[in-house]
């Protein structure tokens, strides 16, 4: 089945308290974890005691004082933001961490306004709301579990269809994982889990998009 691929993105959101002044490209070179040429050619958004945003040619970085967010558009790049994030807070060892999360966002078009609502039809059938409503349709799906042998608190999966396209679709995977002890600044077991969830989060979510986008039992066109 053919499948055309409008946009795609990874990232890594960390929950804490922070000092967004310290996150500038320059500190980044400084510390051994980007090259300077990477620093030099970066685009700042803002600098500033309350956020700092900045890209390079392959992440995006945002920092709130609650709130780290590093994410990667190049899929070539999925391991190098692990690795990016995880030397972060190995030299930031004291930030107090108290919960993070893995995501996945992924825009895809099918290939017929016929597909577009089986799709929709498939996970949120229009019999069940024919007696309540006129012409019903799927506007947003969420479904909420725990991926197996993971210690996530939670893994939630959205599907719905984008507003203002065609025959677009939206999948977003989020797995999150709430720290037992912000008193011991939850660095270690955020590092931890880190090295030790990552890979499998990647491979979960290949095995979503497989089952969502490529179920037999749909008989779905997705280009």
């Amino acid at each position: 089945m053919a499948e055309t691929l409008k946009e795609q993105g990874m990232s890594i959101v960390v929950l804490g308290d922070f000092n967004p002044k310290i996150f500038q490209p320059y500190w980044f070179s400084t510390m051994g974890l980007i090259r300077k040429e990477e620093a030099d050619e970066a685009k700042i958004k803002v600098v500033h005691n309350d956020a700092t945003a900045f890209s390079s040619q392959w992440f995006n970085l945002q920092v709130l004082h609650e709130k780290f967010s590093l994410e990667t558009t190049d899929s070539s790049k999925h391991k190098a933001i692990r690795d990016l994030v995880y030397s972060t807070f190995r030299i930031l060892e004291h930030s107090p961490i108290t919960a993070f999360g893995f995501n996945y966002n992924r825009f895809f078009e099918m290939d017929s306004e016929e597909a577009w609502h089986a799709l929709g039809d498939y996970y949120v059938p229009k019999r069940t709301w024919e007696k309540l409503l006129e012409n019903p349709g799927m506007r947003s799906l969420t479904v909420e579990g725990k991926r197996k042998d993971c210690q996530a608190n939670y893994v939630q999966i959205r599907l719905e269809p984008v507003k203002g396209t065609k025959h677009s679709v939206f999948l977003g995977v989020n797995e999150h994982y709430q720290l037992a002890s912000a008193d011991q600044h939850g660095i270690q077991p955020f590092l931890e889990h880190l090295l030790k969830s990552w890979d499998p989060f990647l491979d979960f979510v290949s095995e979503i998009t497989d089952l969502i986008l490529k179920d037999p039992h749909t008989k779905m066109g997705v280009k």
